[in-house]
């Protein structure tokens, strides 16, 4: 059984002919940081950390040790400032919350600390990110306040002066949101009044007009669902979660920006008090995607062509959800939920046609994937979690042979991210367990993919039995191994090429960290 696992394991794996480059340490020893990437500047990318002297504050970086450095302490002292998910990038302005003891704050930074001021103060009810609950909108940013008795939309410019309110909607505390959406160069809100309840709202920005566009559901009732908060747009059409009646249920909606014209578009689940909650997920210029409670759809913006995705005859799928669509190479790729091989990556056509599972890369129904996809030199870059290798970054040209392991890490502590700034990738993860999970930077070399075997791997035999020779690289190296727990277990230099396994080691898995004079790898392997 380890060998028919091991033997699936190094079908997983490429040669590590990259390198990664510690940019700070911000936990010393073997301490793990926690980073939070909050968006990008032209001075450096901006992320909340955790450090014993600050709290959880923010920091930007330029990539480099020197460059990496605090922003302003915003609650000064060990305690921690960053709260909440919501942190909305431009430009040159990002915009986040803070708190103050039990009251939270709108701040906005450029990435230096004289530009990082306070903008709002929301008291003890915050808005979330979650909900779509701010946007940007005609150069300026648009958020909602929700003071415990009304919910009103703000607007700024970036000044305490021009942080201004647009909107009372005077719900007398109806609903704890109001949810923000912008198509065709207008916004879209989900909101409420006393005589209305939850409903569709548009707005030019201004409070003459901000007005209900159409009482979904006559009366005090909700027409529409704040738990599908998202809405997208094709061609003349812009969809939602709407509804009638209660008989009706929840269901696919659309509006061309009227009052007629915001009216059922599909009802997925017909029966009576049933309800098929769609959420909408953006496809491309063509097609939507919507995934329903059982179905994951496409529609162009007609019935016609409103049809289920990955449609097989011989399939025995039940449950489907999409969650993104990453354009690639005239295609794309869809991670896509089923419940034969869990979350993984797809490869559709333009139309989302002729779906074709890439790899499953943790096999069977457990899920591996479902994060963003992140293009560097002509490839896709990821997360994906293994159960045996554990979470590592990824690679994939859309194909099954070259979808491999580009960067393993030897142990996992649940924080690893990933962050793009400057056409560069920084990573955060555990590249040394010595000195746990930390800032990396990813070095691309010239080639970035490899054959997928064993030869090429340059580790072999694996799995390896104790006492016996282990071949591990090419040209002289320091060989450690960690144990699961990532405790260093032995450390010896190679000789030709070669290592003797210790008789003293125990079965199981290990990372292997192979260091040469140009370089550092780390790999899985069985000892038996």
């Amino acid at each position: 059984m380890i060998k028919n696992i091991t033997l699936f394991i190094v079908s997983l794996l490429c040669f590590s002919v990259q390198a990664q480059r510690l940019v700070k340490e911000f936990s010393p020893g073997k301490g793990s940081c926690f980073i939070n990437h909050m968006g990008n500047l032209d001075s450096g990318f901006v992320f909340a950390s955790y450090t014993s002297e600050f709290g959880l504050e923010p920091w930007i970086s330029d990539g480099t040790a020197k460059g990496t450095r605090l922003i302003k302490d915003l609650f000064p002292g060990a305690s921690s400032g960053m709260v909440t998910d919501f942190i909305f990038e431009a430009d040159s302005l990002i915009y986040f919350i803070s708190q103050d003891g039990a009251t939270y704050f709108l701040w906005r930074t450029n990435g230096t600390s004289e530009g990082t001021f306070k903008l709002f103060d929301f008291g003890i009810d915050i808005p979330s990110k979650f909900y779509n609950q701010g946007i940007f909108y005609k150069g300026k940013f648009y958020f909602d306040n929700q003071n415990g008795k009304n919910n009103s939309l703000w607007s700024t410019d970036g000044t305490l002066a021009g942080t201004k309110m647009v909107y009372n909607f005077n719900d007398s505390g109806l609903q704890s949101r109001v949810v923000l959406n912008e198509w065709k160069g207008q916004l879209y809100l989900f909101a409420s009044d006393q005589e209305h309840g939850t409903e569709l709202w548009t707005s030019d920005g201004t409070t003459a007009g901000t007005f209900l566009l159409k009482d979904i559901f006559p009366g005090v009732n909700s027409g529409v669902n704040l738990g599908q908060i998202k809405m997208e747009g094709i061609g003349n059409h812009l969809f939602f979660t709407g509804r009638s009646s209660e008989e009706e249920g929840f269901e696919l909606y659309t509006t061309d920006g009227t009052e007629a014209g915001t009216k059922l578009f599909k009802d997925f689940a017909p029966e009576i008090f049933t309800s098929s909650y769609p959420s909408i997920v953006r496809g491309n210029d063509s097609f939507i995607l919507i995934n329903s409670t059982t179905k994951t759809w496409k529609s162009d913006g007609t019935l016609k062509n409103t049809k289920e995705l990955y449609i097989d005859p011989n399939d025995s799928f039940g449950y489907t959800f999409v969650f993104d669509a990453t354009p690639y190479k005239g295609n794309y790729i869809l991670n896509f939920y089923n419940n034969q091989s869990g979350t993984e990556l797809y490869l559709s056509d333009r139309q989302f046609n002729n779906l074709t599972l890439i790899k499953d890369i943790n096999p069977g129904f457990s899920s591996s994937t479902g994060g963003r996809l992140y293009l560097k030199g002509g490839k896709l870059y990821f997360w994906a979690f293994n159960n045996m290798l554990g979470s590592d970054i990824w690679v994939t040209d859309g194909t099954f042979d070259n979808t491999l392991v580009f960067l393993e890490l030897p142990l996992n502590l649940g924080n690893e991210i990933i962050i793009e700034w400057n056409n560069r990738l920084f990573f955060v993860g555990t590249m040394d367990p010595q000195i746990g999970s930390e800032l990396y930077e990813i070095i691309f070399k010239a080639t970035e993919i490899k054959d997928n075997s064993i030869a090429s791997f340059k580790l072999y035999p694996n799995p390896v039995k104790v006492g016996a020779f282990l071949h591990v690289s090419d040209i002289e190296s320091n060989i450690v191994l960690y144990n699961v727990h990532g405790q260093k277990v032995w450390e010896t230099p190679s000789l030709n090429g070669m290592v003797q396994i210790p008789d003293y080691l125990c079965k199981g898995i290990y990372n292997i960290s192979i260091r040469t004079s140009e370089s550092e790898t780390h790999h899985k392997i069985v000892i038996e």
